[in-house]
């Protein structure tokens, strides 16, 4: 916490004031780094869009939040902090995962609702969809923001689209 309230410019005892510990920092940051993703997940509310242009779309918007610098930052810090947490009982990361996956839930729910995708588990689906862009995004924060090699984000993402497309198409 000493690290903390120096690097933020407060004392300790008011960072102590907001905040119990590390870990309710960490949910506090958790809080506003969801409420940042809201735009990536109403990528299927234009119901004119077909299933592959709202897949890429959905890719494209998630792909350009896991290059902001305050998500790479908060990444590196849930790389740090996890481990600890998680002897403690508390997994972040799984947190994070957890919600990411129930938004897109959701998104696979509305597109089946429009006709746009074919019925199957949206859960399921979503779980797909979520774990390669996680994966890419990890690989990316490896790489410190540098150009992605011998994956690429166009690549990826029209790997992705042409592979949910295909099975998904109604």
């Amino acid at each position: 916490m000493r690290e903390i309230a120096r690097v933020v410019g407060v004392n300790e005892a008011t960072l102590y004031h907001y905040f119990p510990s590390k870990a309710a920092i960490l949910d506090a940051l958790i809080d506003q780094l969801l409420a940042g993703r809201h735009m990536v997940y109403t990528a299927a509310d234009d119901p004119a869009r077909t299933l592959e242009e709202t897949l890429h779309e959905l890719i494209a918007r998630f792909m350009a939040v896991m290059q902001e610098e305050r998500e790479r930052k908060f990444l590196r810090l849930l790389m740090i902090e996890g481990p600890r947490l998680a002897v403690m009982g508390r997994y972040p990361f799984l947190r994070v995962f957890h919600e990411g996956g129930q938004r897109l839930t959701e998104v696979f729910e509305k597109l089946m609702a429009t006709g746009r995708m074919r019925r199957t588990n949206p859960r399921v689906v979503a779980l797909q969809f979520l774990a390669p862009l996680m994966i890419f995004g990890f690989h990316q924060h490896g790489l410190g923001g540098r150009k992605a090699e011998p994956i690429n984000i166009a690549e990826f993402a029209r790997a992705q689209v042409e592979l949910f497309a295909c099975a998904l198409a109604p």
